[in-house]
């Protein structure tokens, strides 16, 4: 199936840099590769192999390259850029539904509420409705290689093909790609961030954000790659036994780079810890955030000294401060799990621990995810109250982060306002905690998202220098004509913006019907 792409990479690919990782990305950018086809490319990337060393017309560099990658074939198959790039793959197909067909709250999905409120797969599957074929081909088979059918119309003519009917995909190559799973519900990561769908029918009208029919928050944005040096030097650590561990993690890059140095705090803390045995996943959640969650912030606060992070139940001063705003405010959660704060004392990444790593209950994580939502909200609202009469073009890239642990998954999001009374929401990154030292290699996406987050402050500051830089803006919008903050809690599902609103609405300093708080803020 796949030896035609091999025998095709080995031919136009110098020998030297032949390595299993880069057969598998090759293979992926010729064809659509799935995971259940690994163990299919795992034989065909052998056999090539096999086959190609028997060429006469190799060359001794070649013949030597070739009899190196068969005799530790199964060891670089076992490495852990390549579990990497299997549980990349997976989490693409788990998040596209293997059909890449995703699910985007709009105004479509607002009506589908107002007409009925069904649930969020209800709705999906209203939307994601494709014209069936002529009524003949329904009647007689059910092709895979077309979007999803319907279920719903004319369940009973439905014929599905056996297995052995099933066609491949020609590729332009002559290979063969087996066709696509095809089903109705999209496969989604578990232990992601959940909105209800009354919270979804309310926030489309300020906030865009990505779900799917579950209403699970789905991933946007590509992330920031970890510096190659520091990737090598995580790959040879998280390759290494138990008996060199210790030894390994602490040898240093020459220039050294400053994540590294988080990442050997990290790691060592957690060998210590997981050296003896499994760690405990039967704990509750504030021993889960002192234990397992702490130590990873702590170790960045250790590096970047301007980086301040606070746990446990810490008061809000963004929320405290719309309070002092707008005293009839009726927000009671003011409390974070945690916090870190900036050298100008403001809070830009909110973290909540949705229960411990066993004990994790659905209308927890709802209200967190809102929660978070809002603490987020009001985090940017108070770092833009420092430019309210700055362009608010300028201010697109100025962002809050939101950390969400949910079981053993760590999910990285941020907020940011992009238009007049509008924001969006973005996930960056999401990766499981390990739990015993078998599996330490999930370390390696735990430091994808670090360095996201590392890398996103860093540019949040270079974002604020130029908007400080910036003059103030005369007769155009501002940035305080943008902020959008809803007048209560109570009302938030109510809330509509209109333009015509500004005419109509009070004296200034006393409350409008149904204004945005944007057009009070002084």
């Amino acid at each position: 199936m796949f030896e035609s792409i091999v025998t095709e990479y080995l031919k136009n690919i110098e020998c030297r840099d032949w390595t299993i990782i880069s057969i598998l990305e090759h293979t992926k950018s010729k064809c659509r590769l799935h995971v259940d086809s690994i163990d299919v490319l795992k034989d065909d990337i052998y056999t090539s192999l096999r086959r190609y060393k028997k060429n006469s017309d190799n060359n001794i560099n070649v013949t030597n390259k070739l009899s190196k990658c068969l005799s530790t074939f199964e060891r670089s198959f076992s490495a852990v850029e390549v579990k990497e790039f299997i549980h990349k793959l997976r989490e693409e197909q788990e998040e596209c539904g293997f059909d890449t067909n995703g699910y985007r709250t709009n105004q479509t999905v607002i009506d589908e509420y107002k007409k009925g409120e069904p649930s969020c797969s209800e709705v999906a599957s209203r939307k994601n409705k494709v014209e069936t074929k002529s009524s003949s081909e329904e009647e007689t088979e059910f092709d895979y290689e077309e979007t999803d059918l319907d279920y719903n119309e004319k369940p009973n003519k439905m014929k599905k093909r056996s297995k052995n009917d099933i066609e491949m995909r020609n590729n332009d190559d002559g290979s063969k790609t087996p066709p696509s799973r095809s089903q109705n519900t999209v496969m989604t990561t578990p232990q992601k961030p959940i909105l209800s769908a009354n919270s979804i029918k309310y926030l489309d009208k300020h906030f865009s954000i990505d779900i799917n029919q579950q209403c699970v928050i789905m991933k946007e944005i590509k992330i920031n790659i970890i510096p190659g040096s520091v990737r090598d030097w995580l790959y040879t650590v998280l390759s290494s036994g138990k008996d060199v561990f210790k030894n390994v993690v602490m040898v240093p890059l020459i220039p050294d780079h400053q994540f590294r140095k988080i990442c050997e705090i990290i790691l060592y803390d957690f060998f210590s810890m997981a050296s003896d045995g499994p760690l405990n996943r039967h704990i509750g959640e504030r021993k889960y955030t002192v234990e397992r969650i702490v130590p990873l912030f702590k170790a960045i606060q250790s590096i970047y000294k301007e980086y301040i992070f606070n746990w446990i139940e810490v008061q809000l001063d963004c929320i405290k401060e719309v309070k002092m705003l707008f005293p009839e405010f009726d927000l009671t959660l003011n409390k974070a799990d945690g916090v870190l704060k900036v050298s100008n004392n403001k809070e830009i990444v909110f973290i909540e621990v949705s229960g411990g790593p066993e004990s994790t209950v659905p209308k927890h994580v709802k209200e967190d995810s809102e929660k978070l939502i809002k603490e987020a909200m009001f985090g940017l609202v108070s770092l833009l109250r420092d430019y309210l009469d700055k362009n608010p073009e300028n201010v697109k890239n100025i962002c809050t982060y939101m950390v969400q642990i949910i079981g053993d998954r760590m999910t990285l999001s941020k907020i940011q306002l992009v238009k007049k009374h509008f924001y969006i929401i973005s996930q960056i990154k999401s990766a499981i905690l390990p739990f015993s030292f078998n599996e330490i290699e999930k370390f390696l996406e735990i430091f994808e998202l670090l360095y996201a987050l590392i890398s996103g402050l860093e540019g949040q500051i270079n974002e604020l220098k130029k908007l400080a830089f910036t003059n103030s803006t005369d007769g155009v919008p501002t940035v305080r004509d943008w902020i959008w903050v809803p007048e209560s809690m109570a009302e938030w599902e109510s809330i509509e913006i209109r333009e015509n609103n500004v005419e109509q609405s009070k004296a200034p300093g006393t409350l409008g019907n149904g204004i945005a708080r944007s057009t009070l803020i002084p």
